[in-house]
């Protein structure tokens, strides 16, 4: 059976430092023949991103301004839904969109499906507090029992949700984060002489409590006693304060901040790296996720820094090219980093073995097979 799907996502999309869980998703599922339009919003400074992703993406005008900005979007989408989709649409949302739901049931499009991804994250301002309470909290409480589907990244985000919100959910599917080896792959490179430095990389969203800074201590612990240097792709709410940590620590030849990149470059960057890392700290939002920066640097075949948190060892424990933090502080990465660049010939070897597994396990069509399965059984009339 194949499926007529509108997956909604009210952000900037050209702003979101994931696009590829919405993008490689939509592009999954349509092999398997179903039609997917992610229905999203987009800056006018960036107009080039729905031509670059046409064949998935389609995106309304809102207002760009700040507090209204997701309520326009939110208005539009509801308007282009309602216009474009049938009965049998089946309408995917996430929890930041659910305040649709009421207005949807009124047009008789009742084929909703929710799918939640992460916990709120970075609630520092009075406008993240206002955000979490109107596109988390109530919309969850008053409208989470109002969808016929639910999908979550792990199974620890679902017992989070019902023990938060006890929406009673039986019945619902688990996809995780996935890559594409089309585009993250094994990219060989020659170092241009053997004196440059060992190159740790990151990328990806760059916030205080995503363990990055304590990547830098650990680089200002290490004094001269290796010849390495760290590399941050990406930009985020903590950005001017690493920078400002760097300063301080007088490493500014060692911490090379890149700001934003293409999603398709990313592979050239992390292929020039000996080693990445994914700091994350041991905090509730992180345990019940499903890193997609791992799988990427799998797919690449690379070896790998992590912290001991559940997300990871779900994944990757036993794995013979991932060096693991003792614990999550300064010193317990400076261990790490030594030990990797002491044995970073091993570890490369080992980490040829990652792309396959990875393609073998974490491709986006296995996600995209999970979800497509689900939806045809219990969103296709079949309930």
């Amino acid at each position: 059976m194949k499926l007529d799907i509108i997956w909604i996502t009210p952000d900037r999309f050209d702003l979101k430092p994931d696009k590829s869980t919405w993008i490689e998703m939509a592009r999954a599922m349509k092999e398997y023949g179903h039609h997917v339009k992610v229905l999203t919003s987009i800056s006018e400074k960036d107009a080039g991103v729905v031509d670059e992703y046409s064949d998935a993406l389609i995106a309304v005008n809102a207002l760009d301004l700040p507090y209204v900005f997701r309520l326009s979007v939110l208005l539009k989408i509801l308007i282009w839904t309602i216009k474009n989709s049938s009965k049998k649409s089946i309408i995917i949302i996430n929890q930041d969109s659910l305040l649709l739901v009421p207005f949807l049931k009124l047009f008789r499009k009742t084929n909703i499906h929710l799918d939640i991804r992460t916990l709120p994250v970075d609630t520092h301002t009075f406008k993240d507090h206002l955000d979490k309470l109107l596109f988390w909290t109530i919309p969850l409480k008053f409208f989470g029992r109002s969808v016929r589907g639910y999908s979550f990244i792990t199974k620890r985000l679902r017992d989070e949700i019902e023990n938060e919100f006890h929406l009673g959910v039986k019945e619902f599917v688990i996809w995780q984060s996935g890559v594409s080896t089309d585009i993250f792959y094994p990219k060989k490179t020659d170092k241009i002489n053997e004196n440059m430095p060992y190159r740790i990389f990151y990328h990806g969203t760059v916030s205080i409590n995503r363990g990055i800074g304590l990547v830098i201590e650990a680089m200002a612990m290490l004094h001269k006693e290796v010849n390495v240097e760290f590399i941050i792709v990406g930009t985020g709410s903590g950005l001017d304060e690493l920078k400002k940590l760097t300063n301080s620590l007088d490493l500014n030849q060692k911490i090379i901040f890149k700001g934003f990149m293409a999603y398709k470059e990313m592979v050239n960057e992390i292929s020039l790296a000996d080693i990445c890392v994914c700091p994350l700290t041991d905090r509730l939002e992180w345990n019940v996720s499903s890193p997609i920066k791992v799988f990427e640097y799998m797919a690449c075949g690379k070896p790998m820094i992590l912290t001991p948190i559940s997300a990871h060892k779900d994944v990757l424990q036993g794995a013979d090219y991932v060096v693991w933090t003792h614990g999550i502080e300064p010193g317990s990465f400076k261990e790490a980093i030594l030990d990797a660049y002491n044995r970073k010939e091993e570890l490369s070897n080992n980490a040829e073995s990652a792309t396959k597994f990875v393609k073998e396990n974490y491709e986006w069509r296995h996600q995209a097979k999970k979800l497509g399965d689900y939806l045809t059984e219990n969103m296709n009339g079949n309930r």
